[in-house]
């Protein structure tokens, strides 16, 4: 019994053992792992406060350096940082940078001589714990000189001065090609008593500066003259809005490399602002006929709509008129001065006749808005004769070359026979109007003028009869219930056997305009069918319409409204006349005129005349838009541009452009066969300020309708190059 208790009892014993074994075994192996994790644990953080410490150190490097374009670019803040090009720039608040967490905190220290950096890079783990890294400096304004003094008082060695000691603040009126204030001339000195090496350069290497000279040597009290400036380059800056003014900063780093006594840096600052505009009204040229004296005067407002100041200046031609005012000046943004146009005693003293001089209008800042205005004096009335009167404007021609048309500053509806002998074309028929007449349409037997007369903006005038032109009907319209409005230009179209027009008008301030669609089916009874309002002044306007084709046209209009100067209409006559895209001219520019070239299929070309450019743009009916194909200045071109009409010559297109200012070559062509690369083709002497230009059917001849000279120039289109 005592024996089987004793075995019993032997077995519980090697139990136990078994179960401590396992126990310390246990013990031993989480005492191992918990110490390879945390060994893990303290190298991962290890690592990680390595990178921080190392990307800390690079930041005080890359601060040290921002220092070194100059103290002011280290404010007081919490920064980060960005990359600009090939260096840095600090931005508010903080960055990441390789998963970790970068602060930089800037504070002034020892009056301002002085800045305390900190720089911390922080991080969060699921495995390690967070930490950090903080590293500091203090950098001092170096650029402050520092004179070597002996214990005589006197300099020892080398030391570098600088003068002046401003920077260069220059600027720039976007796409001028012009810098103000460009470029500056830095003088170099060895103020000490031993030679000294220096070199000039930019911290941030840039193709917009330059310098004239980056290294040398120089003896005790030597001089030398360093020019900085912007290049060419510069040019293509642009503000970063479209509004402006946008900055742009470089720093010259001068430095005494012998001892590093008086080193410094100069700033370059370049402010690129957006382009001044220069605009004149009214828009009117000034109109004066009777016997001496002459006592009418003109007021014209200049204004710059730009947001920068303007220098401008004003010319004129004869000296029987005078300007009330100055001749030149500057106006600041969005500002404006008035001058006085008025007669003198020579003007009194000149014979029965018709006289004319121009007004010159210069924007001598950026040439944005360039105008020309024109002083039309006839003494003692109508001079006649000769087949008509000084002062053409507008002019158009019939369909079987028989006969031209054209309005002129007197108020007349003309009629010319240019078929036997266009070169010496004869008046046969007119009509005086009695108002102002502005733009002339002319299809089948009906001549449409548009006018100032409050009470008939439109004009319809019966030709059945070219010896006997009749004024059938006028047409008065209203905008919201204001009927002073003026008749600026006509489009006129058929639809189901029945003709109808467009009229664009305005009032005389400019702040109502409408296009309108009018019934002709009775052209002694035109009524009014769909009105749509528009902004600024609209001024001409031409259209795309076949019925044939399509039930819907498309008309585009010109207006001084800014961003929206060229205006796309769709309309269905009688039903439908709706804004569907708008084109902006860049800067406040005002198109004067438009023409169009239409081909169902291929061609929905916009020939629009902007001052002394042309601009070929396309109507995408798709896309529904208005884009760009090229734009065109020619430069013999110095004053706007007054008309254009197109046509299809030998399988080319051309567009024929009246010139009022170039008295010498008042007509000029443009080959726009390749719309988006069109060629100047010519340009032939009219004699006089053209304002008006069309061409016969057979394509054989050019006219001009002249303001002052022969008031109707033929000219051969094979003539002159043209």
């Amino acid at each position: 019994m005592k024996k089987a208790l004793y075995c019993i009892n032997s077995k519980g014993f090697t139990l136990i053992e078994i179960i401590l074994a396992v126990s310390v075994f246990g013990m031993i192996v989480v005492g191992t792992l918990g110490s390879i994790l945390y060994g893990q644990q303290a190298q991962l953080s290890s690592g990680l406060r390595n990178r921080a410490g190392l990307i800390a150190d690079q930041t005080l490097d890359i601060v040290r350096s921002l220092r070194d374009q100059g103290m002011d670019t280290l404010r007081d803040g919490t920064y980060g940082l960005s990359p600009v090009g090939i260096t840095w720039a600090l931005v508010p608040g903080g960055d990441t940078v390789q998963g970790f967490n970068r602060t930089i905190a800037i504070t002034t220290a020892n009056g301002g001589d002085e800045k305390n950096i900190a720089v911390t890079i922080s991080w969060k783990n699921d495995f390690a714990r967070d930490g950090s890294v903080t590293l500091s400096m203090t950098l001092t304004n170096w650029t402050t000189p520092i004179p070597i003094i002996q214990n005589s008082g006197t300099r020892s060695s080398a030391s570098m001065s600088v003068t002046p000691s401003t920077g260069i603040n220059a600027t720039m009126v976007e796409g001028s090609n012009s810098i103000s204030d460009g470029s500056q001339v830095y003088t170099i000195t060895n103020s000490g008593s031993a030679p000294m090496s220096w070199t000039a350069a930019y911290t941030v290497p840039d193709a917009y500066v330059t310098l004239s000279q980056n290294s040398g040597t120089l003896g005790a009290g030597e001089s030398v003259d360093v020019t900085a400036s912007f290049t060419t380059s510069a040019y293509t800056l642009t503000t970063s809005d479209g509004v402006g003014p946008t900055i742009f900063s470089w720093y010259i780093a001068f430095t005494n490399t012998t001892n590093g006594s008086g080193n410094t840096t100069r700033t370059q600052r370049l402010t690129v602002t957006t382009t001044s505009a220069l605009t004149v009204t009214p828009g009117t040229d000034f109109t004066v006929s009777g016997s001496a004296p002459f006592t009418q005067t003109q007021v014209y407002t200049i204004s710059n709509t730009g947001p920068i100041s303007m220098q401008w200046s004003l010319t004129y031609e004869q000296n029987w008129m005078e300007i009330e005012g100055s001749l030149a000046g500057t106006l600041a943004g969005n500002s404006s001065t008035q001058v006085t146009v008025k007669f003198n005693s020579n003007a009194n003293a000149l014979s029965d006749g018709r006289y004319s001089s121009y007004i010159n209008f210069y924007n001598l800042s950026s040439g944005v808005g360039d105008t020309t205005r024109t002083v039309y004096l006839t003494v003692g009335g109508d001079p006649g004769g000769g087949g008509g009167s000084v002062g053409g404007k507008k002019i158009w021609s019939d369909n079987d070359g028989q006969y031209v048309y054209m309005i002129t500053t007197d108020k007349k509806f003309q009629v010319f026979d240019v078929k036997g002998n266009p070169d010496e074309p004869s008046l046969v028929g007119e009509v005086v109007i009695g108002a102002i007449l502005n733009n002339l349409f002319v299809k089948g037997s009906y001549a449409y003028v548009t006018t100032d007369d409050k009470s008939a903006e439109l004009v319809i005038i019966d030709i059945t009869d070219q010896a006997n032109p009749t004024l059938i009907s006028t047409f008065d319209t209203s905008y919201s219930g204001d009927t002073d409005l003026n008749g600026n230009d006509v489009w006129v179209g058929t639809a189901s056997g029945n003709d109808f027009a467009l009229l664009i008008v305005s009032n005389d301030d400019g702040t109502k305009s409408q296009i309108e669609t009018i019934s002709l089916s009775d052209h002694t009874n035109p009524t009014s069918l769909i009105k749509s309002d528009s902004n600024g002044i609209l001024y001409e306007v031409t259209a795309k319409y076949d019925s044939a084709q399509s039930e819907t046209g498309y008309a585009f209009l010109t207006s001084n409204a800014d961003n929206t100067e060229i205006q796309a209409y769709s309309f269905k006559p009688g039903a439908t006349l709706t804004q569907v895209a708008t084109y902006d001219i860049p800067g406040k520019n005002t198109p004067l005129t438009i023409a169009g070239y239409f081909d169902w299929d291929t061609h929905n070309d916009l020939i629009v005349g902007n001052n002394q450019t042309v601009y070929f743009l396309a109507y995408d009916e798709f896309a529904i838009e208005i884009h760009l194909l090229d734009a065109f200045t020619i430069g013999e071109i110095k004053t706007p541009i007054h008309d254009i009409a197109v046509a299809s010559i030998d399988k080319s297109l051309k567009a024929f452009l009246a010139v009022p200012g170039d008295l010498s070559s008042g007509l000029k062509r443009i080959d726009f066969t390749d719309a988006s690369n069109p060629i100047f083709d010519g340009q032939v002497d009219t004699g006089g300020a053209t304002k008006g230009v069309t061409y016969d059917a057979l394509l054989n001849y050019v006219f001009g309708a002249n303001s002052s000279g022969d008031f109707l120039g033929v000219f051969p289109r094979n003539a002159n190059n043209f």
